[in-house]
């Protein structure tokens, strides 16, 4: 979602329905207990809680054997 700007834009390119892109970031912001992203009407970005989500989701990520 981050890189794409919009939820319509990254549910488009991870092959989903905006609707179940949407429902996936706020479920994950309920676990969270934040927000991360600012949402308006020019689309969305990421909060500084959303930042360092992503900054410690893409350290943390697995890299795959042979990588």
């Amino acid at each position: 979602m981050a890189d794409h700007g919009s939820f319509r834009r990254a549910a488009e390119a991870l092959d989903l329905s905006q609707s179940t892109g949407s429902r996936r970031v706020q479920a994950l912001e309920r676990r969270l207990g934040t927000p991360i992203f600012i949402r308006d009407r020019c689309g969305v970005r990421l909060t500084h809680a959303g930042q360092r989500f992503l900054r410690d989701a893409t350290i943390h990520q697995p890299v795959a054997p042979g990588e």
